[in-house]
């Protein structure tokens, strides 16, 4: 498979082949124990980038939080979409481009949060990923990443 990740073509193959080799099936341990002591993270707007299959998503939704999930792949936000269907949480799940989201969500969320998402960004656009991020955040507004 070719490693193109800036195509929506590699990432929709790896889904489609069960190549999830991010995803631990469970939501990250750090963000369980972070939520569970800091208080401070209850009813908040909140944005997962590149949010995968959604097990950080629901971890959030868990505090009463909105929880928009944005993925660029199908098969992701489909998954997100049957979860929602069962779950009392208050998920968001969008099909869209993190690039994309300045237009829609400026200074909105109260925090960003990504587990990822950035190592899987072209060195290139890295930048605006950065910029994004500052754009959708509000001013008071925190960014959590867990980056490699």
């Amino acid at each position: 498979m070719s490693r193109n990740l800036n195509k929506h073509t590699f990432w929709e193959e790896c889904y489609k082949t069960n190549q999830l080799t991010w995803d631990i099936g469970a939501p990250t341990p750090f963000l369980i124990e972070f939520l569970k002591n800091d208080k401070s993270l209850r009813n908040k707007k909140i944005c997962v980038l590149g949010c995968g299959m959604g097990h950080d998503v629901i971890e959030f939704a868990k505090y009463h939080n909105e929880v928009h999930a944005i993925d660029f792949v199908e098969d992701a936000i489909n998954h997100l979409e049957c979860i929602k269907k069962d779950k009392p949480y208050n998920i968001v799940p969008k099909l869209m481009d993190i690039f994309d989201l300045g237009n829609l969500y400026k200074s909105y969320f109260d925090v960003v949060y990504e587990y990822t998402c950035y190592c899987a960004i072209p060195v290139d656009k890295r930048k605006d990923y950065r910029k994004i991020v500052y754009k959708i955040l509000s001013n008071e507004g925190l960014y959590i990443g867990i980056l490699f």
